[in-house]
């Protein structure tokens, strides 16, 4: 009889250098992070959700950054911070596969 198993993954990807984006309700945020959550149903790795680790502007109309980053889940993906998820993905998928091989 075969086991299954269930695969989780946590992934997290520093972007360096951190990228701007913004959250549901429009606000400017710097993405520093992004904390991936995976599940192998046996068919490939899925994203089930996904965090932001995101700074604030000092103000309203300051182009400067805060120094504190915090968790954000409602954050908008541009086409670049999906590039970067879809490639921590193929990743993840890869190094499960060679590891169980």
């Amino acid at each position: 009889m075969t086991e299954l198993r269930a695969v989780t993954a946590d992934i997290i990807i520093k972007l360096d250098p951190p990228l701007e984006s913004t959250l549901n309700d429009g606000t400017p945020v710097l993405v520093r992070a992004l904390r991936l959550y995976a599940d192998d149903g046996g068919r490939g790795f899925r994203l089930q959700s996904y965090k932001g680790s995101v700074a604030l502007r000092r103000s309203r109309d300051s182009t400067l950054w805060r120094k504190a980053f915090h968790y954000a889940d409602d954050l908008m993906l541009t086409p670049e911070l999906e590039r970067k998820i879809d490639e921590a993905m193929s990743m993840t998928q890869a190094n499960t596969v060679a590891r169980n091989s």
